[in-house]
């Protein structure tokens, strides 16, 4: 495990923080069709969260926090200030085979790092909503290698951080290095602690792709496998087609062979038959024009 996910998680305004709670939330997600083909439905109710707030109540926290917090600099645009940060944490490889892991576990697991999150961050944690019906084999992007995603939790946060004795928004100082490894190394001693599995493996390294970059190469993959299967498929048609055109060829061939065979043997019987019969037209004219056994022959030797 390469640690928390921070990348793509900044959302700027209520509208994408918003949109990002009502899409992890387990009961607006079974209300709704979505665009993931990775979403299971089916598994979506086993969907759980740290603190057990509605989407309302987490829209809620969302605006009181963003409203107490003070900024010393509004700005607009592309550089528009952060609001809110998702953090994706992912559950430890150790702790699952596949699509196979003990649920109880798992939510004993979460609801650590949520202790953990909920005393950094406290009432800036608005939410963390762990996703079990995302679990699916997919194409890792850097081994080229089938492989299943791991269970993970949506951690919705606001960057705020402490100067003297006030909150003011600032997703930089937030998101610092120093913060990151803060943060992946409480993860980990509490796993290795409590569980006895790493949490940073060093499966990972700096500059990883976020979760929709990976899915994109993903899917990238995925689409290059399937040209090849197809373009396999069509040379191994073509080639069945050459085969197919060959022995039908050699199909005539021994077909006229024999069909030449045939002639000639008829031929040989017709030949054959042919002397025979010419034979017995010379005798017939041999008899009949005088020959030995002539009948008046006969009778004069009598």
């Amino acid at each position: 495990m390469a640690g928390v996910e921070w990348k793509g998680g900044k959302c700027k305004g209520g509208t994408q923080a918003k949109g990002a709670l009502l899409h992890n939330d387990k009961k607006e997600r079974l209300k709704r069709e979505h665009n993931n083909p990775d979403i299971d439905l089916e598994k979506t109710p086993q969907n759980f969260s740290y603190h057990g707030l509605t989407y309302g109540q987490k829209c809620k926290r969302y605006d009181d926090q963003v409203a107490s917090a003070k900024v010393k600099l509004q700005r607009t645009g592309k550089n528009t200030n952060v609001t809110m940060n998702g953090l994706v944490v992912y559950l430890p490889k150790g702790q699952q085979n596949e699509d196979q892991y003990d649920p109880e576990t798992v939510r004993a697991w979460f609801k650590d790092v949520g202790d953990i999150l909920d005393k950094r961050y406290g009432k800036d944690f608005i939410e963390m909503d762990v996703h079990v019906d995302e679990v699916h084999p997919y194409i890792d992007a850097k081994t080229k290698k089938s492989t299943w995603s791991l269970i993970h939790g949506h951690a919705a946060v606001i960057p705020t951080v402490t100067e003297d004795g006030e909150r003011y928004l600032n997703g930089k100082k937030f998101a610092s290095r120093t913060a990151i490894n803060e943060l992946n190394q409480a993860i980990h001693e509490m796993s290795m602690e409590k569980y006895h599995v790493p949490y940073m493996d060093g499966s990972g390294k700096k500059g990883n792709m976020s979760i929709g970059r990976c899915k994109h190469e993903s899917a990238k993959l995925l689409m290059e496998r399937e040209a090849e299967v197809t373009e396999q498929h069509r040379q191994n048609e073509a080639e069945k087609q050459v085969l197919t055109e060959r022995a039908e060829r050699m199909d005539k061939l021994i077909q006229l062979g024999r069909e030449a065979s045939k002639e000639k043997r008829l031929m040989r019987e017709f030949k054959s038959r042919r002397r025979k019969s010419d034979s017995s037209q010379i005798f017939l004219a041999f008899i009949s024009e005088g020959g030995m056994f002539s009948s008046s022959r006969s009778s004069q030797c009598v």
